[in-house]
Protein backbone atom coordinates (compact mmCIF):
# COMPACT_ATOMS: atom_id res chain seq x y z
CA UNK A 1 0.00 0.00 0.00
CA UNK A 2 0.92 3.30 -0.47
CA UNK A 3 2.38 5.30 2.27
CA UNK A 4 0.05 8.60 3.33
CA UNK A 5 0.98 11.96 1.76
CA UNK A 6 3.57 13.72 3.95
CA UNK A 7 2.44 17.42 5.79
CA UNK A 8 4.65 19.96 4.63
CA UNK A 9 6.81 21.05 7.27
CA UNK A 10 5.47 23.51 9.76
CA UNK A 11 6.33 27.35 10.47
CA UNK A 12 8.56 27.68 13.58
CA UNK A 13 5.95 28.54 16.03
CA UNK A 14 5.50 32.44 17.29
CA UNK A 15 5.70 33.96 13.60
CA UNK A 16 4.20 37.45 13.15
CA UNK A 17 2.80 37.90 9.33
CA UNK A 18 3.02 41.14 8.23
CA UNK A 19 1.81 42.71 4.94
CA UNK A 20 3.71 45.36 3.38
CA UNK A 21 3.97 46.68 -0.11
CA UNK A 22 5.17 43.93 -2.21
CA UNK A 23 6.29 42.00 0.44
CA UNK A 24 5.32 39.70 3.31
CA UNK A 25 7.48 40.12 6.71
CA UNK A 26 7.93 37.32 9.07
CA UNK A 27 8.52 38.25 12.43
CA UNK A 28 10.11 36.69 15.18
CA UNK A 29 10.25 38.23 18.86
CA UNK A 30 12.56 41.11 18.01
CA UNK A 31 15.23 39.25 16.91
CA UNK A 32 14.50 37.60 14.07
CA UNK A 33 12.72 39.33 10.65
CA UNK A 34 12.61 37.92 7.32
CA UNK A 35 11.26 39.98 4.33
CA UNK A 36 9.75 37.40 1.55
CA UNK A 37 9.26 39.81 -1.53
CA UNK A 38 6.23 38.57 -3.47
CA UNK A 39 4.05 40.47 -6.23
CA UNK A 40 0.99 38.39 -4.63
CA UNK A 41 1.60 39.24 -1.15
CA UNK A 42 -2.69 37.80 -0.23
CA UNK A 43 -1.16 34.88 -1.33
CA UNK A 44 2.16 34.14 0.59
CA UNK A 45 0.02 34.67 3.48
CA UNK A 46 -2.44 32.30 2.70
CA UNK A 47 0.02 29.80 2.34
CA UNK A 48 2.26 30.70 5.43
CA UNK A 49 -1.21 29.88 7.10
CA UNK A 50 -1.56 26.49 6.15
CA UNK A 51 2.36 25.29 7.36
CA UNK A 52 0.90 23.85 10.24
CA UNK A 53 2.45 21.26 9.96
CA UNK A 54 -1.08 19.40 9.05
CA UNK A 55 -1.30 20.27 5.49
CA UNK A 56 0.54 18.48 2.42
CA UNK A 57 1.04 19.71 -0.82
CA UNK A 58 -1.70 18.40 -2.55
CA UNK A 59 -3.99 19.82 0.28
CA UNK A 60 -2.36 23.30 -0.10
CA UNK A 61 -3.18 23.39 -3.62
CA UNK A 62 -6.82 22.57 -3.45
CA UNK A 63 -7.14 25.54 -1.16
CA UNK A 64 -4.75 27.76 -3.80
CA UNK A 65 -6.20 26.67 -6.85
CA UNK A 66 -4.73 25.86 -10.17
CA UNK A 67 -1.92 27.12 -11.62
CA UNK A 68 0.67 27.97 -7.92
CA UNK A 69 2.60 24.89 -8.22
CA UNK A 70 5.49 26.87 -8.92
CA UNK A 71 4.52 29.48 -6.57
CA UNK A 72 4.01 27.28 -3.22
CA UNK A 73 7.48 24.86 -4.13
CA UNK A 74 9.42 27.77 -4.59
CA UNK A 75 8.18 29.34 -1.44
CA UNK A 76 8.53 26.07 0.64
CA UNK A 77 12.37 26.13 -0.77
CA UNK A 78 13.10 29.86 0.11
CA UNK A 79 11.52 29.62 3.83
CA UNK A 80 13.85 26.33 4.57
CA UNK A 81 16.93 27.45 2.97
CA UNK A 82 16.19 31.04 5.64
CA UNK A 83 15.69 28.16 8.60
CA UNK A 84 12.23 29.28 8.72
CA UNK A 85 10.88 26.19 8.40
CA UNK A 86 10.43 24.04 12.00
CA UNK A 87 13.41 21.10 12.07
CA UNK A 88 11.37 19.14 14.60
CA UNK A 89 7.89 18.47 15.86
CA UNK A 90 6.64 20.38 18.72
CA UNK A 91 3.77 21.27 20.73
CA UNK A 92 2.52 24.78 19.55
CA UNK A 93 0.54 24.80 23.16
CA UNK A 94 3.58 23.96 25.54
CA UNK A 95 5.72 27.60 25.65
CA UNK A 96 8.70 24.56 26.26
CA UNK A 97 8.35 23.17 23.51
CA UNK A 98 7.61 26.12 21.29
CA UNK A 99 10.52 27.80 22.57
CA UNK A 100 12.95 25.19 21.83
CA UNK A 101 11.40 24.68 18.20
CA UNK A 102 13.72 27.68 17.14
CA UNK A 103 16.91 25.84 17.60
CA UNK A 104 15.63 22.34 17.47
CA UNK A 105 18.46 20.25 14.66
CA UNK A 106 15.78 17.23 14.03
CA UNK A 107 14.11 14.33 15.23
CA UNK A 108 11.61 15.03 17.82
CA UNK A 109 10.23 17.26 20.33
CA UNK A 110 13.30 18.50 22.20
CA UNK A 111 10.48 19.30 25.02
CA UNK A 112 10.09 15.16 24.94
CA UNK A 113 13.47 14.89 26.13
CA UNK A 114 12.99 17.00 29.18
CA UNK A 115 9.39 14.85 30.14
CA UNK A 116 11.49 11.89 29.83
CA UNK A 117 14.72 13.23 32.08
CA UNK A 118 15.34 13.22 36.03
CA UNK A 119 16.80 15.31 38.04
CA UNK A 120 17.70 14.83 41.86
CA UNK A 121 17.86 18.27 43.78
CA UNK A 122 19.73 17.95 46.83
CA UNK A 123 20.57 20.90 49.52
CA UNK A 124 19.10 23.20 52.08
CA UNK A 125 15.11 23.19 52.46
CA UNK A 126 14.13 26.58 50.70
CA UNK A 127 16.18 26.45 47.46
CA UNK A 128 15.90 22.98 46.64
CA UNK A 129 12.46 22.47 46.42
CA UNK A 130 12.32 26.17 44.92
CA UNK A 131 14.10 24.46 41.97
CA UNK A 132 12.59 21.31 42.18
CA UNK A 133 9.64 22.70 41.16
CA UNK A 134 10.95 25.09 38.67
CA UNK A 135 12.64 22.30 36.84
CA UNK A 136 9.08 20.70 37.10
CA UNK A 137 7.88 23.15 35.19
CA UNK A 138 9.97 22.68 32.37
CA UNK A 139 8.82 19.02 32.51
CA UNK A 140 11.74 17.33 34.47
CA UNK A 141 10.60 14.75 36.94
CA UNK A 142 12.63 16.57 40.11
CA UNK A 143 12.74 15.22 43.10
CA UNK A 144 14.50 16.36 46.25
CA UNK A 145 16.78 13.81 47.84
CA UNK A 146 18.55 13.65 51.09
CA UNK A 147 22.20 14.11 51.13
CA UNK A 148 22.64 10.39 52.20
CA UNK A 149 20.69 9.30 49.02
CA UNK A 150 22.91 10.76 46.63
CA UNK A 151 24.87 8.45 44.90
CA UNK A 152 22.37 5.55 45.29
CA UNK A 153 19.50 7.69 44.00
CA UNK A 154 19.10 7.13 40.11
CA UNK A 155 19.22 10.25 38.23
CA UNK A 156 20.07 11.55 34.52
CA UNK A 157 21.41 14.83 36.72
CA UNK A 158 22.00 16.73 40.28
CA UNK A 159 21.16 19.75 41.40
CA UNK A 160 22.98 21.01 44.31
CA UNK A 161 21.70 24.00 46.30
CA UNK A 162 22.92 26.03 49.61
CA UNK A 163 21.03 28.55 51.38
CA UNK A 164 23.91 28.74 53.68
CA UNK A 165 28.25 27.96 53.91
CA UNK A 166 28.40 24.45 54.17
CA UNK A 167 31.44 23.62 52.15
CA UNK A 168 30.59 19.68 54.02
CA UNK A 169 27.59 19.32 51.59
CA UNK A 170 29.03 20.46 48.76
CA UNK A 171 32.01 18.51 49.10
CA UNK A 172 29.82 15.00 49.83
CA UNK A 173 27.56 15.93 46.73
CA UNK A 174 30.63 16.89 44.40
CA UNK A 175 32.65 13.48 45.42
CA UNK A 176 29.16 10.75 45.09
CA UNK A 177 29.08 12.89 41.50
CA UNK A 178 32.09 12.29 40.71
CA UNK A 179 32.41 8.71 41.48
CA UNK A 180 28.87 7.83 40.05
CA UNK A 181 29.97 9.99 36.67
CA UNK A 182 26.45 11.73 37.30
CA UNK A 183 26.75 15.76 36.29
CA UNK A 184 25.82 18.38 38.98
CA UNK A 185 24.89 21.87 38.62
CA UNK A 186 25.88 24.14 41.98
CA UNK A 187 23.83 26.69 42.69
CA UNK A 188 25.07 28.93 45.92
CA UNK A 189 22.83 31.42 47.73
CA UNK A 190 25.46 31.74 50.81
CA UNK A 191 27.40 34.52 50.07
CA UNK A 192 24.74 36.87 51.20
CA UNK A 193 24.20 40.09 48.32
CA UNK A 194 25.57 37.93 45.45
CA UNK A 195 25.06 34.06 43.98
CA UNK A 196 27.01 31.87 41.88
CA UNK A 197 25.54 29.41 39.68
CA UNK A 198 28.18 27.04 38.24
CA UNK A 199 30.30 24.90 38.16
CA UNK A 200 28.34 22.65 35.91
CA UNK A 201 30.62 19.35 36.73
CA UNK A 202 30.04 16.88 33.42
CA UNK A 203 32.00 14.02 33.68
CA UNK A 204 35.07 13.94 31.23
CA UNK A 205 34.37 17.72 30.49
CA UNK A 206 33.33 20.26 33.18
CA UNK A 207 35.46 21.14 36.92
CA UNK A 208 34.10 19.85 39.56
CA UNK A 209 33.96 21.69 43.25
CA UNK A 210 37.21 20.47 44.44
CA UNK A 211 38.55 22.57 41.39
CA UNK A 212 36.72 25.60 42.41
CA UNK A 213 38.10 25.04 45.92
CA UNK A 214 41.25 24.81 44.47
CA UNK A 215 41.05 28.26 42.65
CA UNK A 216 39.59 29.92 45.35
CA UNK A 217 42.52 29.03 47.81
CA UNK A 218 45.24 29.56 44.75
CA UNK A 219 43.70 33.29 44.32
CA UNK A 220 41.73 34.68 47.60
CA UNK A 221 43.38 37.41 49.16
CA UNK A 222 42.02 36.28 52.52
CA UNK A 223 44.09 32.99 52.15
CA UNK A 224 43.69 32.32 56.42
CA UNK A 225 40.50 33.73 56.60
CA UNK A 226 39.08 31.16 54.15
CA UNK A 227 41.14 28.52 55.47
CA UNK A 228 39.70 28.64 59.06
CA UNK A 229 36.00 28.73 57.38
CA UNK A 230 36.87 26.00 55.37
CA UNK A 231 38.17 23.89 58.54
CA UNK A 232 35.11 24.93 60.83
CA UNK A 233 32.93 23.44 57.90
CA UNK A 234 34.62 20.08 57.47
CA UNK A 235 35.63 19.56 60.68
CA UNK A 236 32.48 20.87 62.66
CA UNK A 237 30.21 19.49 59.72
CA UNK A 238 27.62 21.75 60.08
CA UNK A 239 26.87 25.33 57.55
CA UNK A 240 27.44 28.37 59.02
CA UNK A 241 24.66 30.61 59.74
CA UNK A 242 22.79 31.95 56.74
CA UNK A 243 23.16 34.95 55.96
CA UNK A 244 19.39 35.56 54.76
CA UNK A 245 17.89 35.56 51.18
CA UNK A 246 15.10 37.57 49.21
CA UNK A 247 12.41 34.69 47.96
CA UNK A 248 13.07 37.01 44.58
CA UNK A 249 16.62 36.49 44.44
CA UNK A 250 16.08 32.78 45.44
CA UNK A 251 13.85 32.60 42.24
CA UNK A 252 16.23 34.43 40.09
CA UNK A 253 19.09 32.12 41.04
CA UNK A 254 16.79 29.20 40.54
CA UNK A 255 15.68 30.05 36.89
CA UNK A 256 19.44 30.04 35.63
CA UNK A 257 19.66 27.49 36.97
CA UNK A 258 16.93 25.57 35.27
CA UNK A 259 18.38 27.18 32.07
CA UNK A 260 21.49 25.33 32.29
CA UNK A 261 19.65 22.20 33.21
CA UNK A 262 17.68 22.73 29.79
CA UNK A 263 20.60 23.51 27.57
CA UNK A 264 22.48 20.47 28.86
CA UNK A 265 19.76 18.16 28.31
CA UNK A 266 18.41 19.65 25.07
CA UNK A 267 21.90 20.95 23.69
CA UNK A 268 19.99 23.76 22.00
CA UNK A 269 23.25 26.08 22.94
CA UNK A 270 26.31 26.00 24.97
CA UNK A 271 26.39 25.99 28.58
CA UNK A 272 27.73 28.95 30.26
CA UNK A 273 28.30 27.17 33.57
CA UNK A 274 30.53 24.32 32.14
CA UNK A 275 34.34 25.24 33.71
CA UNK A 276 32.76 28.72 34.32
CA UNK A 277 30.87 29.76 37.54
CA UNK A 278 28.56 32.86 37.13
CA UNK A 279 27.82 35.12 39.66
CA UNK A 280 24.98 37.25 40.21
CA UNK A 281 25.20 40.59 42.36
CA UNK A 282 21.83 40.54 43.28
CA UNK A 283 21.09 43.70 44.52
CA UNK A 284 22.24 45.20 40.89
CA UNK A 285 20.69 42.67 38.99
CA UNK A 286 23.67 42.29 37.20
CA UNK A 287 25.91 39.23 36.33
CA UNK A 288 29.48 38.15 34.98
CA UNK A 289 31.33 34.67 34.47
CA UNK A 290 34.53 33.61 35.96
CA UNK A 291 36.73 30.60 34.63
CA UNK A 292 36.56 27.36 37.03
CA UNK A 293 39.96 25.26 35.07
CA UNK A 294 39.66 22.10 35.86
CA UNK A 295 42.15 20.51 37.50
CA UNK A 296 43.61 17.38 35.63
CA UNK A 297 45.14 15.52 39.17
CA UNK A 298 41.92 16.71 41.17
CA UNK A 299 40.98 14.03 44.12
CA UNK A 300 37.30 14.06 42.69
CA UNK A 301 36.49 14.51 39.13
CA UNK A 302 40.62 13.95 37.85
CA UNK A 303 39.93 9.90 38.98
CA UNK A 304 36.43 10.15 37.28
Amino acid sequence: MPSPPRPLRALRPGAALLAMNGAVELRFGDEEVHVLRTDAPARVREVLAQLDGRHDRAAVLANLGPGHEEMLDALVDQLGRAGILAAAPFDAADEVSAYLAHTAQGGGDPAAILRSATAAVVGHARSAELLARVLGEHGLDARVVPREAVGDERADLLVCACDQPDLALLLAVNDAACRARTACLFVDLSHGRHATVGPFYVPGEGACQRCLRARLRENTAAHAELQAAERAMIEGGAPLPAFGCLPAHRYLAAGLAAGEVVAFLVKHRPLRTLNRALTVALEEARMWSEPVWRVPWCEACGRA
